[in-house]
């Protein structure tokens, strides 16, 4: 398991309209991945099933 995860990556997409609530709450709540930033939901609308 512990050389599965040295080769994959996490991402989380955050999809709020103002980036200043998304700040707030990765101040709040850090990560320890990758967040991506898409307001527009662009990204979110191309994988959703």
């Amino acid at each position: 398991m512990n050389q599965l995860s040295q080769r994959t990556r996490n991402a989380a997409l955050n999809v709020d309209e103002n980036r200043a609530d998304a700040a707030t709450f990765l101040r709040q709540l850090p990560a320890s991945f990758t967040v991506l930033y898409d307001p527009a939901g662009t990204v979110a609308r191309t994988f959703r099933s």
